[in-house]
């Protein structure tokens, strides 16, 4: 899925910030209405978060796992006019985990319907988790030898 909004927004402090223009959602598991993607399935999965702050405002948003905090992503534009930032992780999920991204603070997010900037995307990498998916190449390159 990759969701983002297109317009400037001011997000509270310890809200979950609700995408709500969806470019892609293969197999429906972001949900626009409260910003949670539920796994459809256990496996590996890449998400990454990107965002930028208002002229002369910050931001720090944070990406959760279920209800465990993973990574940051802070950007101020205090002194430079905006701030940009984002992360991206690997997360290891099972069936019907909770992925988000959530304000640490009020936070000031630019953007406009030709400048989108703020983004919130994930996919499966493959149905094992990372560690099997090593094993199992790791497996396959001494079966070479």
């Amino acid at each position: 899925f990759s969701a983002v909004f297109d317009k400037s927004q001011v997000i509270p402090q310890n809200q979950i910030i609700k995408y709500d223009k969806v470019i892609t959602n293969n197999g429906n598991a972001y949900n626009k209405q409260d910003g949670v993607f539920t796994a459809p399935s256990r496996g590996a999965y890449l998400f990454s978060i990107n965002a930028l702050s208002k002229q002369s405002e910050l931001f720090l948003v944070d990406l959760y796992h279920n209800e465990q905090y993973i990574v940051s992503a802070y950007g101020t534009g205090k002194s430079a006019g905006f701030g940009a930032a984002s992360n991206t992780i690997f997360l290891n999920l099972e069936e019907n985990d909770r992925v988000y991204v959530k304000t640490q603070r009020q936070v000031h997010l630019f953007g406009s319907p030709k400048e989108v900037y703020a983004s919130f995307t994930g996919f499966l990498v493959t149905q094992e988790t990372f560690l099997q998916s090593v094993k199992s190449e790791v497996g396959k390159f001494f079966k070479k030898a």
